[in-house]
């Protein structure tokens, strides 16, 4: 079973993430009160940045150093294809806009880490249908 396992939020540029329990997710908009949630309603490619657990811990790195909103268990998040759709509570729905690729910000937590994530640092999302979404929800593939 794939599940939220930790939400983070990021309300202003290089600050650093705070782990919430619950957010809220607008459609169009992204999660409210994060930095990258577009108050245009203009469709970004980065509202939400989602990572697996499993790829932080194979790297030693810290819930929310990558600068991600959502960090699952269970679900490989490499693998996910653009626009594919994923469900996660009760009514959430996220469309996904493609890999986020590693910044030079990433030899700012490691040096070479900006490197040794290419292709792992995680997926892009656009909010399609929003929602309240908690530690603990069951993400679902539609």
């Amino acid at each position: 079973m794939s599940k939220v396992y930790s939400i983070q939020i990021c309300k202003s540029h290089r600050a650093p993430m705070q782990i919430v329990k619950q957010a809220k997710l607008i459609s169009n908009l992204g999660i409210d009160q994060d930095i990258h949630s577009s108050n245009q309603g203009k469709k970004k490619k980065r509202q939400v940045l989602l990572m697996d657990i499993e790829t932080l811990n194979s790297f030693d790195l810290p819930i929310g150093i990558i600068k991600e909103n959502i960090t699952t268990q269970g679900l490989n998040i490499n693998e996910l294809k653009l626009n594919q759709k994923i469900h996660i509570g009760e009514s959430v729905i996220l469309n996904v806009t493609g890999p986020c690729e590693p910044c030079p910000r990433m030899d700012e937590i490691r040096p070479g880490l900006m490197n040794d994530l290419d292709g792992q640092r995680g997926i892009l999302t656009f909010v399609v249908n929003g929602g309240i979404i908690k530690t603990g929800d069951k993400i679902k593939i539609i």
